[in-house]
């Protein structure tokens, strides 16, 4: 009789934790999703020049195009696409504690690190990206970089919590 109420007891144990996982899943998905979504609408990087100052300052139509973007800019709604499609795997992740579901989160984390690893960081380092028109152009960093960066780590972190919590139980 002991064993059969350990066993039990075992069971709404896991079942709790599977519980609460599920819960912790759904609030980081659905966060890095909605990061990834807000990242695209937000400012990547910008460059800043000695000589005359912001972007907003420039003159030339040249130039005022690429001392600054903005995520749609940048990917052409690919965040968009990748964040309601996190949000979409992190609702069947959480819900139906789906395999699948939670490796996409963990793909769709790796995608958008590679996007802003590959495409967005070397951007946000370059000197001297005016420079034909301008001397001493200096890029830095936007919110939406670091948005992106967030998000997948949000997703990286709920499709792992998902897949391992799925392995304890």
């Amino acid at each position: 009789m002991e064993a059969s109420q350990t066993l039990g007891a075992r069971a709404r144990a896991a079942a709790g934790s599977a519980g609460v996982a599920a819960w912790i899943v759904l609030a980081l998905g659905v966060t890095g999703g909605v990061l990834l979504v807000v990242a695209e609408f937000s400012l990547i990087f910008q460059v800043d020049t000695l000589t005359s100052g912001t972007c907003e300052e420039l003159r030339n139509a040249a130039v005022a195009d690429t001392c600054r973007a903005k995520g749609l800019e940048q990917h052409s709604s690919a965040l968009i696409l990748l964040g309601i499609f996190a949000i979409a795997m992190a609702l069947g992740a959480a819900r139906g504690a789906s395999v699948p579901a939670a490796v996409a989160l963990v793909v769709v984390g790796l995608v958008v690190v590679g996007i802003a690893l590959f495409i967005d960081l070397p951007k946000t380092k370059a000197d001297g990206l005016l420079e034909p028109f301008y001397e001493q152009g200096r890029a830095s960093a936007g919110t939406g970089f670091y948005l992106e960066l967030v998000g997948a780590g949000l997703c990286l972190a709920a499709g792992a919590i998902r897949i391992f919590a799925l392995r304890r139980t």
